[in-house]
């Protein structure tokens, strides 16, 4: 085989999870010359397996023999980004926009970059980025759900709504609505809010669950987990509140205008509401939904990491705190 045709078999391979195959493929291949498309696959490999130290060194030999390669460019970004490197991820995601010769390469490398400045805390940098975006329908409904979630975090609402009506158009349903959704509850719009919600909760039940899937007893064992890196006042308090595992929020709450998608839910009297006085106060819990959760989680680190998270804001509630109330109490 030509050099063409052992990528295309290597990148078959890895497409159809045969990494072994793909990565000998690779590097058999670099063995007897200098590809800069084998050193991006072996880095994307390497990223896939928690290696991004491996991941950023095959990126530097594929850009040392090309360094206008817009996948390994962006790849580097996002290498940066995971470090918290962020400038250093701007700068390669600046170059691989320049780069870039396809529209898909445009596309990514465009809304990598405004995904970095508005997680940066620079909404005008983002939204000017952001004007570069072709004014028509694109080819994928990902693309324009990626610009919805960037103009929402930068709070320029009526531009979100318009992505998300662009990826309702083109298929992605449940999350465009659930997008839709959101931005109605941003604006007040509370009947359009629950319409969207609604949907969002029917598609969602009907969907295939998540490739990564928990058990109760694993979800119990992640609780325990994360309660016990609470701070032991907070651990004190939350003595005797039930944390319950439900699948999916009710058809109830939602009708009541509850994002579907939340990770969990305070229910009941908060502690410092709490008296001996009066009638008994309502039973006191926290929800936590399974489906959700694992829609969120790619690991059981992660999951735990989520769950955590998910207690901290819900113990918020739980409390009636406001944020200083929380830093105070080592929830923040």
């Amino acid at each position: 085989m030509n050099v063409e045709e052992v990528l295309q078999t290597a990148w078959t391979a890895l497409e159809g999870g045969d990494t072994e195959r793909a990565v000998k493929l690779a590097t058999g291949l670099l063995d007897k010359e200098a590809v800069p498309e084998a050193h991006f696959l072996l880095a994307l490999v390497a990223r896939g397996e928690g290696d991004t130290e491996s991941a950023q060194q095959q990126c530097t030999q594929a850009l040392d023999l090309d360094s206008e390669y817009p996948d390994a460019l962006l790849l580097s970004a996002e290498i940066a980004a995971d470090h918290a490197e962020f400038e250093k991820a701007h700068e390669f995601a600046t170059r691989a926009l320049d780069a870039a010769d396809e529209d898909d390469e445009f596309l990514n490398a465009l809304l990598f970059k405004a995904e970095l400045e508005a997680a940066s805390d620079e909404p005008t940098r983002a939204a000017e980025t952001l004007t570069e975006l072709p004014p028509v329908d694109l080819e994928d409904a990902d693309f324009h759900l990626r610009a919805a979630h960037i103009y929402f975090a930068i709070e320029d609402y009526v531009a979100a709504q318009k992505q998300f009506e662009s990826a309702l158009r083109l298929g992605s349903a449940a999350e465009a609505h659930h997008g839709l959704g959101l931005v109605a509850e941003i604006e007040g719009e509370k009947a359009a809010q629950i319409e969207h919600f609604k949907k969002v909760r029917e598609l969602d039940l009907q969907a295939p669950r998540s490739s990564f899937s928990l058990t109760i007893e694993q979800i119990e064992e992640l609780v325990d987990g994360a309660l016990s890196e609470l701070p032991p006042r907070a651990q004190s308090l939350l003595g005797n509140v039930p944390i319950v595992v439900e699948d999916y929020p009710t058809e109830a709450l939602v009708l009541d205008g509850l994002d579907p998608r939340i990770l969990g839910l305070f229910a009941g009297q908060p502690f410092p509401a709490e008296s001996t006085l009066g009638p008994p106060p309502s039973l006191t819990q926290i929800l936590l939904f399974q489906r959700n959760i694992e829609r969120e989680s790619t690991s059981m680190e992660s999951a735990k990491d989520e769950i955590l998270v998910t207690l901290l804001h819900e113990i918020g509630h739980f409390f009636g705190m406001d944020e200083e109330d929380l830093e105070e109490l080592g929830l923040d």
